[in-house]
């Protein structure tokens, strides 16, 4: 190969639409990078090929580096990209916490310790909540990491993480932006009450404020100096874009009242509950009893696990306690079909011609076995 001979990829930078785009320049040699460009992109509506440039979200920009950017991946195409203007720094900068990210993905070293954690959210004013060991052990992670995500169990307190790591490293003026949906809005909410002291410094006690999507009053609150937003996202059609099409189940189960339950300390927001089953007239499984650890049953019925939803271990006046009905979660909510079949059984389903059968382990973990609509299968899962 040549060693001049490349194809350029300028990329370039618009500060104004935070956007970049990819143009190929260069001498007219022979490089399959711009066919890759476009098929890695093919089905993304937010970048335009024209001819011989591409324009698009920054972000998308990162990701073909990210994706292309490799120095043996640009000699086998042969080609290079190179960044003008404004676009030199940032993807510099890109680049550099790239491999930060890749290397410490593989031994981390962590830049702060518990103790210096809770002394730190202390001296802010985060007083309020104690911190739970394995909450400190990922805020330290988090906060050795120029980019990093937590995907922890439901109820295991990522609200609380994700406040507290920004508290410990937002630099002066910096904004915080919380984009979620409209059921977590609530912990969002609650969050500045629950953890920071009335008088903590530098404004820490400031509530978050909503942008419900209307242009003036967004704009207004975006230059009102408020520095906690919280943005809600849009709902899309309910299909899972890797895996399919699916029906979207519900079940009498699904709201449970808590009996006994009701008023008890709850261990998170959506905790972990057990439900005694039994058969009704109809030979279906009804709710009897709803339990915070599991009991003994005898056939034919069931204890089945499941994970208290929308907050049902939230309330009380130290929000702490169990709701008196429970919005409760199975496993069981969603079932993959054939491309769009899922529609059409959804329509059964309202029209309560769907029965469910599942498969209960003796740990209480329940998994779909198959569908009957009007009492006849129409999808099994295989035994293997």
């Amino acid at each position: 190969m040549p060693g001049n001979d490349l194809a350029e990829l300028l990329i370039e930078f618009d500060p104004v639409r935070v956007s970049g785009r990819i143009s190929r320049t260069g001498p007219d040699v022979d490089s399959p990078i711009w066919e890759r460009l476009r098929a890695h992109f093919s089905s993304a509506s937010d970048v335009k090929f024209m001819g011989s440039t591409a324009d698009m979200p920054w972000p998308r920009v990162l990701e073909a580096i990210r994706e292309f950017g490799g120095r043996s991946v640009q000699q086998s195409l042969n080609f290079r990209f190179r960044p003008t203007g404004e676009a030199v720094a940032r993807v510099a900068t890109f680049v550099r916490e790239l491999k930060e990210a890749r290397q410490k993905r593989n031994q981390l070293v962590l830049e702060i310790t518990p103790e210096e954690i809770e002394r730190r959210l202390i001296e802010k004013g985060f007083t309020k909540r104690k911190l739970k060991s394995f909450q400190l052990r990922d805020i330290a992670h988090l906060a050795s990491l120029s980019h990093g995500a937590n995907f922890s169990v439901p109820g295991a307190g990522k609200t609380t993480v994700a406040f507290a790591l920004h508290l410990l490293v937002a630099r002066e003026n910096e904004h915080l932006l919380v984009i979620c949906p409209k059921a977590a809005f609530p912990a969002w909410r609650l969050i500045v009450s629950e953890c920071m002291a009335s008088d903590a410094p530098n404004n820490g006690a400031e509530d978050f404020v909503v942008l419900d999507g209307r242009e003036e009053e967004t704009d207004r609150l975006l230059r009102s100096g408020a520095r906690r937003l919280t943005l809600q996202t849009q709902p899309v059609d309910p299909r899972d874009l890797l895996r399919g099409d699916y029906v979207v189940l519900r079940y009498d189960i699904s709201q449970v009242p808590a009996g006994a339950l009701a008023g008890k300390p709850a261990d998170a927001r959506n905790p972990i509950v057990f439900v005694k089953l039994a058969p009704n007239a109809n030979g279906l499984y009804a709710a009897v009893s709803v339990h915070a650890e599991p009991v003994p049953v005898t056939a034919p019925d069931v204890l089945i696990r499941g994970r208290v939803a929308n907050y049902g271990g939230a309330c009380g006046s130290g929000r702490h306690t169990f709701c008196d009905n429970l919005p409760i979660k199975y496993g069981l909510e969603s079932y993959f079909v054939p491309e769009g079949e899922g529609k059409k059984l959804e329509q059964a389903r309202n029209q309560q011609k769907i029965r469910v059968v599942a498969a209960v382990l003796p740990s209480g973990r329940a998994a779909i076995k198959r569908l009957l609509l009007d009492g006849e299968p129409v999808y099994e899962e295989p035994l293997y």
